[in-house]
């Protein structure tokens, strides 16, 4: 049986591109007759995910994690759905019924804590997965950004100083340096509430040359805080690092 049902799922996943409609066809006949299968459903949910039919493939994601609990590339896909709803609740959730999570569910596991303002658990996750190869840089970059939120300035700098060593031409990194400075001088203030104007965060990161000039040269304070103010504004929709 496990054989003929993979099958089904090539045979789907080849006409998916060209056929859509076949594709859901040949899916829907093999749950005809291996009903409740936890694969088939997943398929289904990843075909109506190609589709951006979002609350169809969160209906099957969820029958397949009923059909086989726990496997974490259903509850990971549930995750994803849910956080591009701004549920980080439901998302935390998912994440928290996978057995033995990847560094990848760790990871949003932790953007999840941010949105939550439960900013201590998720530096520890970020930490307990820093040493992973497999990680993207978005991992130190994220946790480098928790550490200032924090007020942990000698745990920031440190990274701080790392990451420009090994991203010396990352405008991600002189964000950092200018959010650390601010943090410095002015003591904690919530940058989410800075800038009300909106900006794509391309446009922001370009105008994130202007923290090149270092802190000696003649531009003053106040100038370098406005720009960080735009570039702390994209915040409200985007979890910094994570869609750059």
């Amino acid at each position: 049986m496990p054989t003929k049902v993979n099958n089904i799922i090539a045979q789907a996943a080849q006409a998916k591109r060209k056929n859509w409609i076949k594709s859901l066809t040949i899916l829907q006949n093999g749950l005809s007759e291996f009903s409740s299968d936890p694969q088939l459903l997943e398929a289904l949910g990843d075909l109506h995910l190609f589709k951006n039919k979002n609350q169809k493939a969160l209906q099957y994601y969820r029958q397949a994690d009923k059909a086989a609990p726990h496997k974490e590339s259903v509850l990971h896909k549930m995750a994803n759905l849910h956080m591009l709803d701004f549920n980080f609740v439901a998302a935390k959730n998912c994440l928290e019924q996978i057995a033995n999570p990847s560094s990848a569910s760790i990871f949003k596991k932790a953007v999840c804590c941010i949105h939550l303002q439960v900013p201590d658990e998720a530096t520890s996750l970020l930490e307990s997965i820093l040493d992973d190869p497999t990680n993207p840089e978005a991992v130190s970059f994220l946790l480098c950004e928790q550490y200032i939120s924090l007020k942990k300035f000698a745990k920031a700098k440190e990274f701080i100083e790392i990451l420009q060593k090994k991203y010396p031409h990352s405008n991600k990194v002189t964000f950092l340096l200018g959010y650390y400075l601010y943090c410095q001088k002015n003591g904690w203030r919530h940058t989410t509430t800075f800038c009300k104007r909106k900006k794509t965060a391309s446009t922001i990161w370009a105008t994130s040359k202007f923290w090149r000039k270092p802190p000696t040269e003649s531009v003053c304070f106040r100038q370098r805080s406005t720009i960080l103010e735009k570039l702390c504004d994209f915040r409200r929709s985007t979890p910094p690092f994570l869609n750059i």
